[in-house]
């Protein structure tokens, strides 16, 4: 009896402790249900603050208080699990972000054609850096609303960015690794030629060809390195003009003509730049300057002019998508991708950038609003992993994420599959 006592005192005492552990847990347990009601009512209430601000137009406070709502749901719902919530919560984040995305889409369209406008204006001043920064703004500032991109911004990217590969051949810059060198060179070629054409004026020709001579000489070194380098070319013909005049028309159509009879060996870089610097010394040269413009256009330096014909035809395709406009969603599309044929056809044509605008702005953004909270969670466990070094498992996530085509528009889920894509090496 004694031992039976005591058995049952300790069985007493494991059920007053765990008495006192299920109190504990029934304690924490209805903490962590109250900490996800109140962060469940806050959800709610950002939500209709989201709303308040797009109805107010006003795009930063709308963003914040929509992402704070979805951080709010995204926290209940950690703390607790409850479907109700997690199928309003995705309908309310849906809606909401879809209202906030056509807003933004608004104004990232008239800021966009801002953009466009100003780096057109940039590259026609031959301001080719300040053209570029301004369409690289534009592309971030169209990536926030969309997941294609803007073939506008394309166009002039390409323009911009062959220019500028062009212009930097052409110069030493300062911080070019072999400036100490090449500009010494091409110092001591000036210095030559400008002692070289006192001696020649003073009729001390021997002198001045030695001089000469060994400026040619020095520009070479520069052009073996830099073969387009503008200031070693122009003092090369500079030379060859002065001391060679009476046979300098003849020099220079023999130039002339061998730099085109090289276009196809060379390419049409090279022959550019030889008939640009022949075009410093005589820029009317009968066909000089009709080479230069074929050439710019292949060389995406300058876009193709609009003839007759490409007129007629971005007016065609205009007009098809005027008809489409008032279609359905996909038709509209349709006059969407017709419009940007239009404008590379005709870029001058304000008519088709105003329906392009007009458009793109009633189909509303086209990058994806938000995931729904299952795998939004699934996306911030692939970001922690990844940050933590663990990127395969990141991988993963993102893949399966990425397998279901409503996901592929979403840009931080695509931003991080790219960068795990770059640290795998993939």
């Amino acid at each position: 009896m004694q031992a039976e006592l005591l058995r049952l005192a300790a069985l007493q005492q494991d059920l007053n402790e765990l008495a006192l552990v299920g109190a504990e847990k029934s304690s924490e347990a209805a903490g962590l249900i109250a900490e996800a009601r109140v962060r469940e009512e806050e959800g709610f209430t950002r939500i209709a603050d989201a709303r308040a601000a797009i109805a107010a137009m006003r795009i930063d406070a709308a963003r914040r208080n929509w992402e704070a709502a979805r951080d709010a749901f995204f926290d209940s719902l950690e703390l607790r699990e409850e479907e109700t919530l997690r199928a309003s919560a995705d309908r309310e984040i849906a809606a909401v972000g879809q209202e906030l995305l056509e807003l933004e889409n608004v104004l990232v369209v008239q800021r966009v054609r801002e953009l466009l406008n100003r780096a057109e204006n940039q590259y026609n001043q031959d301001e080719y850096v300040a053209a570029r920064d301004t369409l690289l703004q534009a592309q971030q500032t169209w990536e926030q609303t969309n997941i294609e991109p803007n073939s506008e911004i394309d166009r002039l990217l390409i323009l911009a960015t062959a220019a500028l590969s062009l212009e930097e051949g052409r110069e030493l810059s300062p911080s070019d690794p072999l400036f100490p060198v090449l500009g010494n060179y091409l110092s001591l070629a000036r210095e030559d030629y400008n002692r070289g054409v006192l001696l020649f004026r003073q009729g001390r020709e021997d002198e001045a060809n030695r001089l000469f001579d060994r400026s040619i000489e020095n520009l070479r070194n520069v052009r073996d390195v830099r073969p387009l380098n503008w200031d070693a070319r122009i003092l090369e013909l500079r030379i060859v003009q002065l001391r060679d005049a009476d046979e300098f028309e003849n020099i220079f159509a023999t130039r002339y003509n061998q730099a085109l009879a090289r276009l196809d060996q060379a390419g049409p870089l090279e022959v550019y730049s030889e008939l640009e610097a022949l075009a410093e010394i005589n820029p009317d040269y009968p066909g000089l300057q009709a080479q230069l413009r074929r050439l710019e256009i292949a060389l995406n330096l300058r876009p193709d002019p609009a003839d007759q014909q490409r007129i007629a035809r971005a007016q065609q395709l205009y007009n098809e998508a005027r008809r489409l406009s008032g279609g359905s969603r996909d038709q509209v599309v349709v006059a969407v991708s017709l419009l940007e044929d239009a404008v590379g056809l005709n870029p001058g044509n304000r008519d088709v950038r105003f329906l392009l605008d007009e458009l793109r702005i009633r189909l509303g953004g086209r990058a994806a609003v938000a995931l729904s909270t299952t795998d939004e969670q699934q996306y911030r466990r692939a970001e922690t992993l990844f940050q933590q070094g663990q990127v395969v498992q990141a991988f993963a996530i993102t893949e399966r994420l990425l397998s279901n085509p409503e996901n592929q528009g979403y840009p931080p889920l695509v931003d991080l599959r790219r960068r795990i894509g770059l640290r795998l090496g993939i």
